[in-house]
């Protein structure tokens, strides 16, 4: 259950990427010539990867959903239901501050970078 979640988390991080035109820092790549990371074609590539990922996270959850529901089915299959919706309700709370963690941490970046973006479009006074 926690791979699921944390896979939708990145998903809506990555999505909030893309919303919002920035680049998450693990898709930047180093080029031989530095002049070309300001290039068009260094930006579309990483739009390309960028919408990748994306899908890729989107067949990942797909996945994951089809596990966590057979692994469910299964264990109510050997226990009894109050048995089985206490075992979930101990799963999510031991999983929730995890998660929590894990959003703070994805707002922190998505934050950092829309900032940096910001900080890049806006004209220096000094040229």
């Amino acid at each position: 259950v926690f791979k699921l979640q944390k896979a939708k988390l990145d998903l809506t991080f990555l999505e909030d990427c893309k919303k919002n035109s920035v680049i998450p820092k693990f898709l930047n790549f180093k080029l031989a010539n530095r002049y070309l990371q300001n290039s068009n074609a260094y930006l579309q590539c990483q739009r390309k990867l960028l919408n990748q990922e994306i899908s890729i996270k989107h067949s990942r959850i797909t996945v994951l959903s089809l596990e966590v529901t057979e692994a469910l089915s299964k264990l109510t299959a050997l226990v009894s239901t109050i048995d089985a919706i206490h075992l979930r309700s101990v799963c999510d709370r031991e999983n929730s501050a995890k998660l929590r963690h894990h959003e703070r941490i994805q707002q922190k970046k998505l934050f950092r970078l829309c900032g940096d973006a910001s900080k890049s479009s806006t004209p220096d006074p000094d040229n």
